[in-house]
């Protein structure tokens, strides 16, 4: 009966087993999830999950680097103006979410989370990013959403294993030229910016499969979109688009096109070789009404919204 116990006992509490030498000390982990850092402290080497979720702080503790297993922090929801370069010290950082903050700089330290997975910085106050966050090489999620961000610099793109990026609601002018280099990215949104235009390097972005770049001031796309082979949605809603490349019709996998408040006059042909598109999204474009019902006919599985 005893040794049932015993065994009932290991098997609810996660064990942390700590070695030096010959010698081990067995630590009885309740938990590995803290929302308290004094409690936090006391049991360093149980700590996987920290949580200041809505805490109203202005700072964070410098001790808070002390946690040196720790793979996920959340303080979104606070006052943060700041951050401590301890953070540097959670070399076992896997995911640091920072949403909506006050916070107008991020420390070049932070390019130390060799570790780090995703990242979340949306809803703050940043114009710019550290050159250092270019050595996040396992980052394959990042949030940059309602900031204040024009620009972004080329250390952005050598996040090689990136694979989600968001950036809307910025006040972006232009992408860097070197953005092909994410060739790794799946999905791309950029909607509510002030793009006039799109990169050389841009249609490099081969895996790509979901593009958002809805609300901004885009005048026309590359003539060569047409090697984004991967490309399942496009959302090009509420831009200045006259007219759409013929190399459109060399994307197998579209599934929907949203093209609703351009200034479209006419589709190229090469649209109807869509064979899997299955919505489109037409509304308020300049487009004749008889136009439209013919593309019916000729895209007869796809949704048509005029």
């Amino acid at each position: 009966m005893q040794y049932k116990r015993i065994i009932k006992l290991y098997t609810t509490l996660s064990i942390a087993l700590l070695c030096k030498g010959n010698t081990c000390l067995y630590a009885q982990c309740k938990t590995e999830s803290y929302y308290d850092l004094d409690a936090a402290l006391a049991n360093i080497s149980c700590v996987k999950m920290f949580s200041y979720r809505y805490s109203g702080m202005e700072t964070i503790s410098p001790r808070i680097g002390q946690l040196a297993n720790l793979e996920f922090l959340d303080v979104q929801k606070n006052h943060l103006k700041q951050l401590p370069v301890s953070l540097e010290k959670l070399e076992k950082l896997k995911h640091l979410v920072l949403t909506d903050n006050e916070l107008s700089k991020i420390p070049i330290e932070i390019g130390k989370l060799q570790h780090l997975e995703k990242l979340h910085l949306d809803r703050n106050h940043l114009i710019e990013l550290p050159a250092s966050i270019g050595q996040l090489q396992q980052l394959h999620t990042l949030d940059l959403s309602y900031n204040n961000f024009a620009s972004f610099s080329e250390e952005l793109c050598q996040l090689k294993q990136l694979s989600i990026f968001e950036s809307r609601n910025n006040a972006l002018l232009f992408l860097p030229d070197n953005i092909g280099r994410l060739n790794k990215l799946k999905s791309l949104v950029l909607d509510y910016n002030r793009l006039t235009h799109l990169p050389g390097s841009f249609t490099s972005l081969k895996n790509l499969k979901q593009l958002d770049l809805s609300n901004n001031q885009l005048q026309y796309l590359p003539t060569n979109i047409g090697k984004m082979k991967s490309l399942t949605v496009l959302s090009l809603s509420n831009n200045n688009l006259r007219e759409l490349p013929a190399s459109i019709g060399k994307l197998p996998q579209l599934e929907m096109i949203l093209l609703s408040n351009n200034a479209i006059k006419k589709l190229p042909d090469a649209l109807t070789r869509l064979k899997h598109l299955k919505t489109l999204v037409l509304m308020n474009n300049p487009l004749d009404k008889s136009y439209v019902e013919a593309l019916r006919k000729k895209l007869p599985n796809t949704s048509i919204i005029f």
